[in-house]
């Protein structure tokens, strides 16, 4: 499953990376909204937050994720 969450993080950030508006939090609702929307079921705890769902998790398992697969080129 996380290959699923990785995947779509990615295409997301590769879609909108060049918006000025792109950041973390905006990353977090569209992978949120798009999980829900597709009906994934990838047991992550988001919390609800004022600036919308939020998981620690996701940005820190990705952000490790793309250092290992980076540093093993």
């Amino acid at each position: 499953m996380f290959f699923i969450r990785v995947t779509l993080a990615a295409e997301i950030a590769a879609q909108l990376y060049q918006e000025p508006t792109f950041g973390r939090i905006k990353f977090q609702k569209l992978v949120y909204l798009c999980e829900h929307a597709a009906g994934m079921n990838l047991n992550e705890r988001y919390s609800k937050q004022a600036a919308g769902p939020l998981t620690i998790n996701l940005c820190t398992q990705l952000k490790n994720n793309l250092k290992k697969t980076n540093g093993s080129r």
